[in-house]
């Protein structure tokens, strides 16, 4: 964890030993993975300490966890959804919504085809408050 913190912080002189101490741990690439073997000799490698050492791995510049852990607030809860799909007789494909031109558009599929009907995409937008389905572009 102190990789992760280290990285996180922007800690450059504390980041350079822990890194210069991860390698002694083993890091090595079998069948295409890339793990730690921690100096165990096991045959598998151990999944929560490979987790975090992966999360210092990924970590490229200082602030990234907090960006990633961060709440998202860019609006896409205040915007209009599709809801109530009657599933599995109906598949939703694609839901977008354009806040410029304030429409939805949504793609929808015969998600359990019945009496030989094969599946179809569709497509319908709606413009506005209230406003009446059409033909998406």
């Amino acid at each position: 964890m102190g990789r992760v913190l280290a990285r996180e912080l922007g800690d450059d002189a504390a980041t350079a030993r822990l890194d210069a101490f991860a390698e002694d741990l083993e890091p090595t690439w079998t069948d295409g993975a890339f793990a730690f073997g921690f100096g165990l000799k096991e045959e598998h490698p151990r999944g929560q300490p490979n987790g975090t050492m992966m999360l210092a791995e990924a970590l490229d510049r200082p602030g990234r966890w907090a960006e990633a852990i961060r709440p998202i607030n860019d609006g896409r809860f205040d915007q209009p959804s599709v809801s109530g799909v009657d599933f599995p007789v109906l598949g939703l494909h694609q839901a977008a919504f354009d806040p410029d031109s304030e429409t939805l558009c949504v793609s929808t599929y015969a998600a359990s085809p019945t009496d030989g009907a094969t599946a179809v995409l569709s497509s319908a937008c709606a413009s506005g408050r209230g406003a009446e389905f059409g033909r998406c572009r």
